[in-house]
């Protein structure tokens, strides 16, 4: 089963502009109790920046971006990140139950990220 993998989440993403990213995430830590679980640059996909926020009130990913339009489409269609124990095994156990793997294992800063499609075209992300 994928979610034995699983080490916290799912974290729905939101897109928000480069300007409002520093709010967002101060907003969201100080009044849904957050704390800030993983943040990342990915300059490649035009200065991209990730924060994760893990809440008791609902996870959150913010993504911070002018230009969604010009993101790949495994980036602007991934809606639900999770963070994984290994990165390997949960891509196999997705292989495994026929999920689609949209993008192997790719290092970033917190450690490796892809991306897959369930049967029912909902794109998710493991972090790990």
């Amino acid at each position: 089963m994928i979610p034995e993998h699983f080490i916290s989440g799912p974290y729905p993403r939101v897109f928000v502009a480069h300007a409002e990213i520093n709010d967002f995430a101060s907003h969201y830590l100080r009044n849904f109790g957050g704390r800030l679980e993983y943040e990342f640059d990915i300059s490649r996909l035009g200065n991209l920046k990730v924060v994760g926020i893990e809440s008791p009130n609902g996870n959150v990913s913010g993504v911070a971006t002018d230009a969604v339009d010009e993101l790949p489409d495994y980036v602007q269609r991934t809606n639900l990140p999770y963070r994984v124990k290994d990165i390997r095994a949960t891509l196999d156990a997705c292989r495994a139950s026929g999920i689609k793997v949209l993008q192997e294992a790719t290092p970033v800063t917190v450690g490796f990220r892809d991306a897959s499609r369930s049967p029912a075209a909902m794109s998710s992300r493991w972090p790990n």
